[in-house]
């Protein structure tokens, strides 16, 4: 990105190809499979 406006305009893609419900779960399953695989 060269400006501040691509990056905007990268980050808003982004976002609008993953919801926040979704990024929640995977975020949320990442410790639980990190403990699960210590374990």
């Amino acid at each position: 990105c060269d400006t501040l406006a691509e990056l905007l305009d990268e980050i808003d893609y982004v976002l609008s190809t993953i919801t926040i419900m979704e990024f929640n779960v995977c975020f949320s399953a990442l410790p639980l499979s990190l403990i699960y695989k210590a374990g």
